[in-house]
């Protein structure tokens, strides 16, 4: 649900619970929502202006301090967004914001729109000597949202057979976490393995 969207909602609520003879009121809550608006709208034109690094790498900034307090649609909204004004952007940039805008719809169980973006997020090809299969874990997320087993479990074998990063297969986890909780909903089988990180 897009800000405008979202707005007109709460005010219809609010004018139900006011009723319809109190005119006053009903103008001062349609004055303050508009002023709420465009101050969310003003924050993410800001937003809308940063380096690649402060918007995509900063918790307290970007698309993630959206995601944060405004939801997950509104994150992925914000980095296509991003991605549209930015056109100079990197190939690695440009395929890691995909691939978090893909992440953001997921979570907010819009699977159609995260699968087009998970489609941009993969190298063509793959650049050589990259430390981690990159292509495979995005192919893996998209088999998950697919929900195709086979595929899900060809990728997590290309992945175990990846470099190592400090003793470590980069992605695995996340990967074992979807075939895990295959049946269940994109955001609770990814966050399943932060919940047994933080228990470590």
């Amino acid at each position: 649900m897009n800000h405008f969207n979202k707005y007109t909602v709460m005010i219809e609520g609010y004018n139900q619970q006011i009723g319809k003879d109190d005119k006053a009121m009903k103008r001062s809550v349609l004055l303050l929502a508009v002023i709420i608006f465009f101050f969310y709208s003003c924050v993410q034109n800001v937003f809308l202006n940063q380096d690649y690094r402060s918007f995509n790498k900063d918790p307290n900034s970007g698309w993630r301090k959206v995601a944060q307090e405004e939801g997950f649609a509104e994150a992925g909204d914000l980095i296509d967004r991003y991605l549209k004004k930015h056109k100079d952007l990197g190939s690695s940039q440009t395929v890691n914001l995909n691939f978090h805008a893909g992440q953001m719809f997921a979570f907010a169980n819009n699977y159609e729109t995260a699968l087009e973006r998970f489609k941009n997020a993969k190298y063509d090809p793959e650049p050589e000597g990259i430390p981690i299969r990159w292509n495979a874990y995005v192919d893996s997320t998209i088999a998950f949202l697919k929900k195709d087993k086979i595929k899900l479990l060809e990728c997590r074998n290309q992945i175990a057979n990846g470099p190592k990063i400090s003793g470590k297969i980069p992605n695995l986890d996340v990967v074992d976490s979807l075939i895990k909780n295959f049946d269940k909903p994109y955001f609770e089988a990814y966050m399943a393995h932060r919940r047994r990180t933080k228990r470590r």
